[in-house]
């Protein structure tokens, strides 16, 4: 496996472009929760669990699409499912579980009241069940 590993460059096997953008994407949350969290409906301070959920969260996301497992998935299809399984079954059930309930009640509000037959259609039971 260490010639495997020895053909590609460093940037190929741990991508800094997508820890750069995981970087910005934690100053946004930061910036959310603490910050901005004045302009939403009822905010309350997140707690610490949560702040843990979205780190993790993160590291799930770059095991699955920024790690070497990224390269070596495109030659081993086990690999290539484990790397499927941190990015799509770890890593998005974190983000949800680390949003804080605030900033999910207002982004519905507002979607409801801004476009109430949009909201109506797509959260409609039997069109739900399609998506």
């Amino acid at each position: 496996m260490g010639e495997f590993f020895s053909t590609f460059s460093i940037r190929a096997l741990w991508t800094p472009e997508l820890f750069i953008i995981l970087l910005g994407l934690i100053v946004l949350y930061y910036l959310l929760i603490e910050k901005w969290s004045v302009h939403f409906i009822n905010s309350k301070p997140v707690p610490m669990k949560q702040k843990v959920y979205f780190g993790l969260a993160l590291t799930a996301l770059y095991l699955g699409w920024g790690s070497p497992l990224y390269v070596a998935g495109h030659m081993i299809l086990s690999l290539h499912m484990a790397q499927m399984l941190f990015a799509y079954f770890v890593a998005v059930p974190l983000f949800i579980a680390s949003m804080p309930k605030w900033f999910l009640q207002t982004v519905m509000h507002r979607w409801k009241k801004r476009s109430p037959v949009s909201y109506k259609i797509i959260m409609s039971p039997i069109v739900a069940d399609y998506l």
